[in-house]
């Protein structure tokens, strides 16, 4: 299944949801007085402004809790575009389920399931601008990102979404994980280098495969290009020794020997 690209998921997508959200609800309800809204945030009359601060308050509160689950949740699992989905939906329910209970204790002139009606009528309206706008506006950083980037480099970001490194993907050796970092060997002319990168080995998982460069362990990735043989340790162990004699034989998993060979 296809995952949600990185750029969804990272910090600055959390704050501009967050932040974005219940900014643009504040400045629409302050700035035009929809009739029918009056009748259901400030049926009596005198209260719209604080009623649209409180109501603002709480798209916060749920915009926070949610894209700062979001944020801590990519850091552990690669998301597919179908789970992002579901998790904006439930985002837009605990929206609607909480607004609506703070108009039934506010105004208490119709029963609560009664406010869940009108508050998805209010949260649907409005809130939808501000999604489809910032989420227009990753897709196109996104598309950005990638239309500049030529066919065989690799662009490695940290898990803040920092450039660090660009290198073509021919030259990679392997990469290795090592606790919060992952290990990035390859070659520079006819030296070997690396550079240790904050990040997981499941968010370089999609981008490194769409390179050919394949997952060997669970903590490794290797280039089949530069595999000079798979050979059998004494102890049962596979291994690939790669076509650079400094560098220390790569590991291999029986869950992915099967991948790799049809790759050689």
């Amino acid at each position: 299944m296809k995952t949600i690209p990185q750029t969804y998921l990272q910090a600055a997508s959390a704050w501009t949801h967050a932040l974005g959200t219940p900014f643009f609800f504040l400045c629409f309800a302050l700035t035009y007085r929809c009739e029918w809204m009056r009748a259901w945030i400030d049926p009596t009359g005198g209260w719209w402004t604080f009623n649209v601060l409180m109501l603002s308050s709480i798209l916060l509160v749920v915009m926070s809790l949610s894209r700062g689950g979001l944020y801590w949740l990519q850091r552990q699992h690669r998301l597919s575009v179908w789970q992002y989905m579901q998790w904006c939906f439930a985002e837009w329910i605990a929206s609607v389920f909480f607004i609506a209970l703070y108009l039934t204790l506010m105004n208490g002139d119709a029963g609560y399931f009664s406010y869940v009606g009108r508050s998805m009528a209010i949260v649907t309206s409005i809130v939808a601008y501000p999604y489809v706008v910032i989420n227009l506006a990753l897709s196109y950083t996104t598309l950005r990102e990638t239309g500049e980037t030529p066919a065989n480099l690799l662009r490695f970001y940290d898990s803040t979404r920092r450039l660090k490194l660009v290198i073509a993907d021919d030259v990679v050796l392997n990469v290795k994980a090592e606790e919060n970092y992952v290990n990035i060997q390859y070659l520079e002319g006819n030296k070997i280098k690396s550079y240790s990168l904050r990040n997981s080995m499941s968010a370089l998982e999609e981008m490194l495969e769409s390179h050919g460069i394949l997952r060997c362990h669970r903590s490794y990735f290797v280039n089949p290009a530069h595999i000079r043989v798979l050979r059998r340790e004494k102890e049962g162990v596979v291994v690939a020794e790669l076509d650079i004699d400094q560098v220390t034989p790569v590991p291999v998993s029986s869950k992915y020997y099967s991948t790799l060979v049809s790759r050689l």
